[in-house]
């Protein structure tokens, strides 16, 4: 520094400089007179007319260099932050930039999914693989996506976005499947099992703004139940347990499953299922009359089926449960073995003497003649009736019908018929 000796900048004795130098970076305070002295450092360099410009330069420019610290250009600190997807909080309101990264593919669809639900647009796919994706408006109106590998490795990172949308919010887009509403309201469900279709459409048409088919929400809702309640073979692989527990909790119950097994090397495939509650039983067999219903009907679901049913009549007319059965189908082999099975729960037909009434179901008819052919079995009046009408129309002989159903002699049977 021997090039500023003398009063060429007004500065001091560079003794002088060095120490206030080592001062100020060393985080000193700079107080009274040498705050002035600063202030005149600068004023000389600014003010005063030096004839060798560039000896002026230079010490304005090394004077700066002094005073401030300076980071070097390559150091990682001045360098753009990166803008890191999190799936697990970001997807609630989600915004799409570039350079944005995700941890793969996968987790690029699904907020790029949620990114168009939730802004009303609908899109497809230019290119869709696991190395690059490319999407754009299903309208062609010039919004444009493009994310792909970074060369580091490190994620599935945005290169090229255009967010502008020209074209009208989208009410029918197709990305909006039955799974992934029964992912979003999954807890909703959860929390109101009974929760009704049309009750969820309008949910949905709130929170979305998207209009759906009733179908899709049935699908929906059925996937949300399955995943709270387990599907249809998991339960179906549990009835053993169903079994035992229902004979633990309620002793005295009768409880018979038959299953298919042709060789101990197939899983069995279950057939029937008898069941009787206890109190079911001991009810009515205390305090019910000796007549007995019996009924079946279609099962839903998948597997199909059907269940049979007994039931009894109480003192004061209410129908009373006696026994339930699910089996493959309604046929003779299957109401044999339901009947069989209830008169050895309930007692033999000759020390109660039922009284059965029941339609003319597929296959109870023959039951009847094969294994009870002295029993008092009388038919369903509401199911004569709608085979009678399909021939027989009118309102008078309909109360005829039903005047001769309620009579209990011969002679007022007879009188019935006008």
């Amino acid at each position: 520094m021997s090039d500023y000796s003398g009063s060429s900048c007004g500065l001091g004795s560079e003794s002088d400089y060095v120490d206030e130098s080592a001062d100020i970076l060393g985080g000193g305070e700079v107080v009274g007179d040498d705050v002035h002295e600063e202030e005149d450092v600068v004023g000389a360099c600014a003010e005063e007319d030096i004839p060798d410009n560039h000896l002026r330069s230079n010490a304005c420019e090394d004077e700066e260099d002094e005073y401030y610290l300076r980071s070097p250009i390559s150091s990682s600190d001045e360098r753009e932050p990166k803008i890191e997807f999190n799936e697990h909080v970001d997807m609630e309101k989600l915004l799409l930039a570039v350079g944005m990264i995700f941890s793969s593919h996968k987790v690029f669809r699904a907020a790029l999914k949620e990114y168009a639900i939730q802004h009303g647009s609908d899109y497809m796919y230019v290119k869709n693989e696991p190395s690059r994706v490319t999407a754009e408006c299903k309208s062609k109106c010039g919004w444009r996506i493009h994310a792909s590998h970074m060369q580091q490795g490190e994620g599935f990172q945005i290169k090229t976005f255009n967010s502008i949308h020209k074209c009208p919010r989208s009410y029918n887009n197709h990305h909006v499947s039955s799974t992934w509403l029964s992912s979003k309201y999954l807890e909703k469900i959860r929390d109101d099992p009974k929760w009704n279709v049309h009750a969820i459409r309008k949910s949905i048409k709130r929170d979305f703004k998207v209009d759906l088919p009733k179908s899709k929400i049935y699908r929906a809702k059925r996937k949300a139940l399955e995943c709270i309640e387990g599907g249809y073979v998991e339960q179906y692989a549990r009835i053993w347990d169903y079994c035992d527990l229902v004979m633990v909790k309620n002793p005295g119950s009768c409880l018979k499953l038959k299953v298919e097994r042709p060789t101990l090397d197939v899983l069995p495939t279950f057939q029937r299922l008898y069941i009787s509650l206890h109190a079911m039983r001991s009810g009515f067999l205390a305090g019910c009359r000796p007549f007995i219903g019996l009924d079946g009907c279609h099962l839903k679901g998948p597997w199909g089926g059907q269940i049979l049913s007994a039931v009894g009549k109480d003192a004061n007319d209410h129908m009373f449960p006696i026994a339930y059965a699910i089996v493959e189908a309604e046929l003779k082999e299957s109401w044999t073995w339901f009947l069989t099975t209830l008169l050895n729960d309930i007692g033999q037909m000759e020390t109660h003497g039922w009284t059965f009434i029941s339609d003319r179901q597929k296959g109870l008819v023959e039951t009847f003649e094969d294994i009870l052919p002295n029993a008092d079995h009388r038919f369903c009046v509401r199911h004569m009736y709608s085979n009678f009408k399909a021939e027989f129309k009118g309102k008078i002989l309909k109360d005829t019908m039903w005047t001769a159903a309620y009579t209990s002699t011969l002679i007022e049977f007879q009188n019935s018929k006008g």
